[in-house]
């Protein structure tokens, strides 16, 4: 139980510190103004995670020990897909956004969706050092794909951020499903 509890700490500051490098990069890069875009999209990724989590939130953590898991699979997924795709819509009615923006928060709100159902039910079979992993591996393919696009590809706008977080979070999804299946 130690052993979990440090590489658990030691996952998290690894992750907080790529996360930090992230954020001074764009900021470097993208300005105050790319910084305030990536903040309201993610901001609004996080409101539908957190509609999401009320079905296939941390709860299931409790639950996924003492009933059939794969009974609760399929409504965390259809909340987790209807959340994703239907509130970015509601959104744009609201705040208007362009046709690549909602595009990209479309893409967003679904994969973090999915990688957190697919984290939370990790978690719940008691897979923390491969959730662990999968997260680490999110936080690397985000800062990697965006070192890539600013550094060599030259690319600066925060749709580079934006492919880079849906392929950060698409790694996670795919890396926790494969511990999920084994």
């Amino acid at each position: 139980m130690l052993r979990k509890i440090i590489h658990t700490i030691f996952s998290k500051g690894i992750i907080s510190i790529i996360n930090f490098l992230v954020v001074l990069i764009t900021a470097r890069y993208l300005g105050a103004d790319g910084r305030g875009q990536i903040s309201i999209l993610f901001l609004n990724v996080t409101v539908i995670l957190l509609f999401n989590d009320i079905i296939g939130g941390s709860a299931l953590v409790y639950i996924i020990p003492k009933k059939n898991p794969y009974s609760l699979l399929l409504p965390s997924l259809f909340v987790g897909l209807f959340t994703g795709f239907l509130f970015p819509l509601l959104f744009h009615l609201y705040f208007h956004f362009q046709t690549e923006e909602l595009i990209y928060f479309i893409m967003l709100a679904l994969l973090s969706n999915l990688s957190s159902i697919s984290n939370v039910f990790l978690n719940g079979f008691q897979k923390i050092k491969q959730n662990n992993m999968a997260s680490i591996f999110q936080s690397i393919t985000i800062i990697g794909s965006l070192a890539l696009q600013f550094f060599v590809l030259h690319s600066y706008s925060v749709f580079s951020f934006y492919s880079s977080l849906g392929l950060g979070y698409l790694v996670n999804f795919l890396i926790s499903t494969f511990y999920l299946k084994g």
